[in-house]
């Protein structure tokens, strides 16, 4: 395994370990969307990712953007895959 394949398997765990641990909080004692996603990205940071913001590929400046609905059933997917990818396909 490079390097490379290191350091993301690393941020990968690490994600999936925070937003299961978040996942397991009571409805009350769960952190807002925001600071959450912010304390995540200062972790990654931390070990050397930094943030770049996604840029829209060329030829789809016509797309619109993905509304909140879409976004937020592409997390629950997301989400489902981390926190249990042995019930995917």
């Amino acid at each position: 395994m490079t390097t490379r394949d290191q350091a993301r398997a690393q941020a990968v765990k690490l994600i999936a370990s925070r937003v299961s641990e978040r996942d397991r909080a009571g409805r009350g004692d769960r952190a807002d969307a925001e600071p959450f996603a912010a304390s995540v990205l200062a972790e990654l940071a931390a070990i050397g990712f930094r943030y770049v913001p996604a840029l829209r590929p060329p030829g789809r400046a016509d797309t619109p953007p993905a509304t909140p609905e879409q976004a937020r059933a592409y997390a629950d997917t997301a989400r489902r895959k981390i926190t249990h990818p042995r019930e995917q396909p």
